[in-house]
């Protein structure tokens, strides 16, 4: 059976889709599993073991071109060769996992028979679909967008005979623990990390990059209604490097660097003792999989690469969260917790603060995160 998954952005929210790919090779036999993304997930998917072909629908640069008509002809060159190989592929079956119109697009021009998505999609995507899946309420704050990823899966093998509890390869039922299959980090990216870990530490201190406890933080993300002050940062990286002994890890993107530079120069400042890492713009998606395979605990905003950490199922993940609710978006397993204040006005949903006031972030103190970061530390131990 050919089957197209399609989930174009973004990187946290492909991650969550990941267990839908792991699900469909595990319970149906010999699907051959491709999947429509942009170039931002592309990483994630090539070379990973739950997905056989990739195909890459570059709208970000399509919707440029626009503004320069000698970019006209390339652009509709790339955009046929997509809608041929769409076509061409003859899949059985769509797994429309967006709802969007550019993802429902997608999905009637593959011309499946068979075309399944979330009966909640929105822009008119669900007049490309065959089979509508209700979920419930898809927004509800109680239930996590990756148990409602796959109910989808659960839907489709009830349709081609498969029932929950016969997995072909005596796999885990319905039920347990997601999967999130991942590429291997390459020897490159791993030779990195190592190599920033060494400059920044030195040999005496640690020849070994596992002789010291790591906590990486990521305090960058796109909505200022996720945003948490990089004053509160700052705080808790003294806190987890002075009162726990971590080591402390600074990721993020370009945007990042002034607000993870204004961390570092503080906590440099208050406590020289504690190493400090700033690798600010300098990690591909691959780089960081080798780092969360290399660390104890991370700790971020509501954002790709807090997702990736834990779909790693390596580190201690928590999340530190606004505007979205901890439950459906947060990091997922058991490994992770998601810190919030639980006011009456969250979650919103909203990029920017409807009251203009973000106290659900402003009143999120460093001393309450790093507090449930030790119980949760303390808990995990228990286990």
């Amino acid at each position: 059976m050919r089957i197209l998954i399609i989930r174009l952005s973004a990187i946290g929210d492909t991650i969550h889709c990941l267990p839908v790919a792991a699900a469909v090779r595990r319970r149906i036999p010999g699907a051959e599993i491709s999947w429509v993304t942009e170039p931002a997930c592309l990483p994630l998917l090539e070379g990973n073991p739950a997905v056989d072909r990739t195909l890459v629908l570059e709208k970000k640069a399509w919707l440029n071109s626009l503004a320069h008509p000698w970019r006209w002809t390339g652009t509709l060159t790339a955009a046929g060769a997509l809608l041929r190989e769409l076509q061409s592929s003859r899949f059985d079956l769509v797994l429309e996992m967006q709802g969007l119109l550019k993802s429902g697009i997608c999905c009637g021009l593959s011309g499946a028979p068979t075309r399944v998505g979330f009966a909640h999609a929105r822009e008119g995507a669900h007049m490309f679909l065959t089979d509508q899946v209700d979920v419930g309420d898809y927004w509800a704050p109680d239930r996590h967008v990756v148990d409602h990823n796959l109910a989808l899966v659960d839907y489709v093998c009830k349709k081609v005979g498969i029932a929950s509890g016969e997995e072909s390869d005596g796999a885990p039922p319905r039920g347990c623990p997601a999967e999130f299959p991942l590429p291997q980090a390459p020897a490159g990216s791993v030779q990195k990390i190592e190599q920033a870990f060494a400059a920044e530490v030195g040999p005496v201190r640690s020849p070994n990059i596992d002789m010291v406890s790591t906590a990486v933080l990521i305090p960058g993300t796109t909505w200022s209604s996720k945003i948490w002050q990089w004053q509160n940062w700052a705080c808790l990286a003294r806190m987890l490097g002075t009162t726990s002994g971590y080591r402390i890890c600074l990721i993020g993107g370009a945007a990042q660097r002034a607000d993870n530079a204004s961390i570092s120069r503080q906590l440099a400042q208050e406590c020289p003792e504690v190493p400090i890492v700033d690798l600010t713009a300098k990690t591909s998606l691959l780089d960081l999989i080798a780092l969360f395979q290399r660390v104890q605990l991370v700790v971020g905003a509501d954002t790709g690469p807090l997702h990736l950490a834990a779909a790693t199922g390596i580190p201690k993940v928590v999340g530190v969260y606004g505007s979205t609710p901890g439950v459906r978006n947060g990091p997922y397993g058991k490994q992770c917790l998601s810190v919030s204040l639980g006011l009456w006005c969250q979650p919103c949903f909203e990029m920017i603060c409807p009251l203009s006031t973000c106290a659900c972030l402003k009143e999120l103190t460093a001393q309450r995160v790093f507090a449930e970061i030790q119980q949760h530390l303390a808990g995990q131990a228990a286990v």
